[in-house]
């Protein structure tokens, strides 16, 4: 029996629904783990996302991993596992997929090294998280910890001036701050993003095939930092800060792109809230039925 089904449906839906299936399949062909694909718009509950065009799959597998290298060989199993199911789920969607990359450093170009990606291309990346509690706390865990760590010393603020990957990420956590402050109703007045940037990175994909990784920043994305970006996760820090003193709650993440640890400090019962929202919205999102 064939297993063929689009990935997108014939709304032009992406199938978040079948993705987290096939995610999930191949967490369990690699071991007792689990995986997730947050793309950070399961924040603001809107499904109209899920239309637009997604070339970029940052996939989290969780579980108790033995120290690397072989935690990431084990990631390059799950890989493996996925680009097979996509194969045999949806064949066009996996011709579109072109690079692959695992815990930071396992790159694969799947259509050769002369290959020249583009924006329709996709990527996938991997990265394992050393967590026993499952990948979606350990996600929710690190949205949280952007909104109440002491300093910027998140890898997105850290490696901003080398990197366009932390500085796209950084605009897509800066939405997701202003969607959790909206979703929970918190009232905390931040200053909205001017407008769209996707076309700072329309060179992204192609870069990660041929391996340029670092670019300087431009005068937007700069401005964005320091208008948008800081001030966001500042009037957060804050406003969490405040609280905290009552009962407070401290607790350690591994940065998304450095590894390194990050402590974060809030009140535990801001900490419970947080993480609940972040990870309802994202098991309640998907495509209409």
């Amino acid at each position: 029996m064939s297993l063929a089904k689009s990935l997108i449906d014939d709304a032009g839906y992406f199938r978040a629904s079948l993705w987290q299936n096939l995610l999930t399949k191949a967490a369990e062909a690699t071991g007792k783990y689990d995986a997730i694909c947050p793309f950070g718009f399961e924040l603001s509950r809107d499904i109209q996302w899920l239309k637009r065009p997604l070339n970029r799959f940052y996939v989290l597998v969780g579980g108790e991993f033995p120290p690397q290298p072989e935690a990431t060989w084990i990631g390059d199993q799950f890989a493996r596992h996925v680009v097979q199911l996509l194969a045999e789920t949806d064949p066009d969607f996996r011709q579109r997929m072109a690079f692959v990359r695992v815990n930071r450093t396992s790159n694969f170009r799947l259509k050769g090294p002369a290959y020249v990606a583009s924006e329709s291309d996709t990527l996938l990346g991997v990265l394992t998280i050393g967590d026993k509690r499952g990948a979606l706390q350990a996600y929710a865990d690190y949205v949280v910890s952007l909104l109440a760590s002491s300093d910027f010393s998140h890898g997105e603020f850290a490696f901003f001036h080398e990197f366009p990957r932390v500085r796209r990420r950084l605009i897509q956590l800066t939405y997701m701050a202003i969607w959790i402050n909206e979703g929970l109703g918190l009232s905390l007045l931040l200053p909205k993003p001017p407008g769209t940037y996707s076309y700072l990175y329309k060179t992204e994909i192609r870069d990660f095939y041929t391996g340029e990784f670092r670019k300087p920043p431009t005068d937007d994305e700069v401005a964005f930092l320091e208008t948008v970006a800081k001030p966001v996760f500042t009037s957060f820090r804050d406003y969490l800060h405040k609280k905290s003193t009552a009962n407070p709650y401290r607790f350690d993440v591994a940065d998304l792109f450095s590894g390194n640890r990050i402590s974060a400090t809030l009140g535990l019962d801001d900490y419970e809230r947080l993480t609940r929202f972040v990870k309802d919205t994202y098991l309640s999102y998907r495509e209409p039925a």
